[in-house]
């Protein structure tokens, strides 16, 4: 086989192998982000559920880079990446089925309400 056959079979390899690893980025990248898919389906389970929750706990994760962390009433454990909320153990969390506003409460009192289509709460267990 001569030597400028064998570099096209080569690259001709190289381009296929290439095309099927980057493909589902490229077209991820290009249309995922612009239909919305990803985020219409992450926006309806933010909206599917609700909770009224009471903080238990609250510690820094030191698995977790340090993340706020809050143990709650009943075994559910979140991760709150802004710690500038000032939540204290006792406050309550609370989050009605259909709207994407979690409030959070100090003696019956709202103290602060977060946009969880913007800000993100990871449900740790």
């Amino acid at each position: 086989m001569d030597l400028d056959k064998k570099l096209f079979f080569d690259f001709k390899n190289t381009l296929i192998f290439g095309l099927i690893i980057f493909s589902p980025i490229l077209i991820y990248l290009l249309y995922g982000e612009k239909s919305g898919l990803f985020d219409k389906q992450e926006k309806e389970k933010i909206l599917n559920f609700d909770f009224k929750l009471v903080i238990i706990r609250k510690y820094n994760d030191i698995n977790n880079h340090n993340t706020p962390t809050f143990k709650l009433n009943k075994g559910s454990v979140i991760g709150l990446c802004d710690d500038s909320l000032k939540i204290l153990v006792g406050d309550s969390l609370i989050k009605n089925k259909g709207n994407n506003v979690l409030f959070i409460k100090r003696k019956n009192v709202v103290i602060n309400k977060i946009d969880l289509f913007k800000n993100r709460i990871d449900f740790l267990n």
